[in-house]
């Protein structure tokens, strides 16, 4: 069973701009900075000798709870869509209700100085008994880290 949110920004950026911000690993891990039981991303890690993003690449996901994950990124068309699962050694609330998530950004130009950013969230349950506690952690507490994460960019283009 899946559950999932999506959050939609405007940012005062050309689309390239604000693309190649959320797809930077250093960047994008600054702008994740947890909300409430969600933790802050700490660090974003290209993996197997890769020097961005591409489809296929692997990337290590350090989190400020102690949590290690993994991403593979799944799409990638510079300027409009990233598309990657995430894996691996889960931890606090979310080990016990989540078995994997994937995130999806889109990027629409609306002129040469405007982007809607929308990102998409989605986790896997455990099991369907998982269901009211993970809504409340994905549509509460995810949903607030993301639309911190969406304000953080945002700010960096005004």
């Amino acid at each position: 069973m899946r559950v999932h949110n999506e959050e939609t920004v405007i940012v005062a950026g050309p689309i390239e701009a604000v693309f190649d911000h959320v797809s930077d690993p250093a960047k994008l891990a600054k702008l994740l900075i947890g909300w409430g039981p969600v933790p802050a991303t700490t660090s974003i890690e290209l993996l197997g000798g890769a020097t961005e993003p591409a489809v296929g690449v692997r990337r290590r996901v350090q989190t400020s709870d102690g949590g290690e994950l993994e991403e593979e990124v799944l799409a990638f068309d510079r300027p409009r869509r990233h598309t990657y699962r995430l894996y691996g050694d889960f931890k606090g609330i979310a080990k016990l209700l989540v078995t994997e998530g994937q995130g999806d950004w889109r990027f629409e130009s609306l002129g040469e100085r405007e982007t809607r950013v929308t990102w998409h969230y989605e986790f896997e349950l455990r099991s369907v008994l998982a269901l009211p506690i993970g809504l409340v952690m994905v549509k509460v507490a995810f949903a607030g880290m993301q639309r911190t994460g969406l304000r953080g960019l945002a700010a960096a283009f005004a």
